[in-house]
């Protein structure tokens, strides 16, 4: 099925909604994380709306009413694949989920995303579009990474604002849409601690969100704040702090799903559309004729890491124990590889530059994939039942992981244990044992178990917030408290005051009580002895 035609079927499964003028800013590099919202932008052009995307990728359909500005980012391109994500591993910067590794790494992304911000503020694309006289009806934008001061296009249009948020949510994020996080049972994505967290890991789960809240508040907001009033000047209305344009944010589209999170509470203008760009197409002739069962009679072994780390910068000794353990196995690997050809590759490893690596997952001769555990490779894991190996290297990556391991579906194996030896025994654990195809289908049937699907959630939303004008109705009252109000100190400390109040009372009562029970006739004597004497002197 082609593209158009998926999206065309798929519009039909809606109500229609008169046309409304959609602003999409999605300036940062990232190609998994526009892959994620591609299918969503393009259903909602379909559907009759207005659709302006700012973006450094191109729209891959020729749909009227979807007008795309192109965002020149090739300088932040080729400083993302420039990165070598392996060095950096066996430097011990990525890979480590001790509490302090975890600060450092979130510290880094911030300094990063303060400097993506003032890049993307500086383009003249963006620039140009703060200065026009265009009206939008809705902006959907990924705000809380890293490009807060694009909240400022919300204030200047007028217009409600979504926030697309490319993994599970942080603590900072639920606390805008108003959900309290709870540092006693929610471990911080980052920290990859189990649901039930012991003490040392809930001491070190607040530690890591109070020092987390403290460099949002202290350093990075304010900074974010003076960079967009610096890129508005006097093009706009008056500006709030940024916090209160963030504050006024309708909902937020998380890619999450509770399969890889752990339960928590959530307001509803927190939707989870973790799986929104879940779809199946053809695969080409040669990887069809690869994956069919006479070419690869025992299945086939999907080996990639993403979108963003490139296997060809890992060591040539980590290189060659994957090519020896791949060798060993009887099945075919399909192993996604971008740079120089590996030289006198065995018969059954075949390297390919780009694989569509949901219509690989999707055919049933894929009994195995070995990924880096990103949030877009998990749940395609999970939606096509493919159990997995996940070497995990940043982020949220150890996370999601430890979901799967939960769920049974996959085995984990750290970078820093990675062998011939490591290898084989991973990939044997998961091909010998049934059981882990068995947890893979039945968390697959949980996953799929659902009212609608996530883009059929995420339109509707979308149009929700479009009917109800920024359904501000949908907003808790969480971020207006104080901490005193939030924490309930004024009422603690309120009962505490009447407690002691009513103790003080009740002790002076049964002092008085029992003063009368001891002396019930010490004042009567009293008077009568001085009634006698004065009588005395009478006489």
């Amino acid at each position: 099925m082609s593209h158009s035609l998926f999206l065309l079927l798929l519009s039909f499964l809606f109500l229609p909604l008169q046309g409304a003028r959609i602003l999409f800013l999605l300036p940062v590099p990232l190609k998994s994380h526009y892959s994620q919202i591609e299918l969503l932008i393009d259903t909602l052009a379909i559907r009759g709306h207005q659709v302006t995307l700012y973006s450094p990728f191109e729209a891959k359909s020729n749909l009227t009413n979807l007008h795309h500005v192109y965002v020149d980012m090739e300088a932040s391109k080729r400083a993302i694949e420039s990165m070598n994500h392996f060095e950096m591993l066996d430097n011990g910067l990525l890979g480590d989920t001790s509490f302090l590794s975890c600060l450092q790494f979130q510290f880094s992304m911030y300094q990063i995303s303060l400097g993506m911000s003032k890049e993307i503020l500086n383009k003249p694309a963006i620039r140009s579009l703060l200065a026009s006289d265009a009206r939008f009806d809705l902006i959907i934008a990924e705000f809380f990474f890293g490009q807060e001061p694009l909240a400022v296009f919300g204030h200047k249009f007028q217009a409600p604002m979504i926030s697309h948020f490319s993994h599970s949510a942080p603590g900072h994020v639920f606390q805008f849409s108003g959900t309290p996080n709870l540092y006693s049972y929610m471990p911080d994505i980052h920290m990859a601690f189990p649901k039930k967290m012991s003490f040392m890991q809930r001491l070190q789960n607040t530690m890591f969100g109070v020092f987390n809240h403290m460099a949002l508040t202290w350093w990075v907001y304010p900074v974010q704040d003076q960079l967009m009033r610096e890129f508005a000047g006097t093009v706009t209305p008056p500006l709030p702090y940024i916090k209160t344009l963030l504050v006024n944010i309708s909902a937020t589209l998380v890619y999450s799903d509770p399969m890889i999170e752990y339960p928590r509470p959530q307001t509803a203008n927190l939707v989870q559309v973790g799986g929104m760009h879940l779809k199946t197409g053809q695969l080409p002739k040669d990887l069809a004729d690869l994956m069919s069962s006479t070419v690869s009679p025992r299945g086939v072994i999907l080996v990639s890491f993403g979108s963003m780390v490139s296997p060809s910068k890992m060591s040539s000794s980590l290189r060659d124990s994957l090519v020896r353990a791949f060798a060993s196995t009887e099945l075919t690997v399909l192993w996604r590889w971008e740079g120089k050809t590996i030289e006198n590759l065995p018969a059954n490893i075949h390297l390919r530059k780009w694989v569509p690596q949901q219509d690989v997952l999707a055919h049933p001769n894929c009994r195995l994939f070995i990924s880096h555990g990103g949030l877009n490779s998990v749940l395609e894991s999970i939606h096509y039942a493919v159990p997995m190996v996940g070497i995990p290297f940043y982020g949220d990556q150890p996370s999601n992981i430890k979901h799967m391991v939960d769920l049974g579906s996959a085995v984990e194996l750290e970078y820093h244990n990675m062998t011939e030896k490591s290898i084989v025994w991973a990939a044997n654990t998961i091909l010998n044992n049934r059981r882990f195809k068995f947890a893979a289908i039945k968390a697959r049937q949980r996953f799929n178990d659902r009212q609608v699907p996530p883009l059929h959630n995420a339109v509707w939303w979308v149009e929700y917030v479009l009917r109800h004008h920024g359904a501000p109705h949908l907003r808790s009252a969480f971020d207006h408290l104080s901490w005193t109000e939030f924490l309930l100190l004024d009422v603690v400390a309120f009962v505490l005051g009447v407690l002691l109040v009513i103790l003080y009372l009740l002790l002076r009562i049964v002092r008085a009580v029992k003063s009368c029970l001891m002396y019930p006739f010490r004042g009567t004597g009293n008077e009568k002895t001085k009634t006698i004497k004065k009588k005395g002197k009478v006489e």
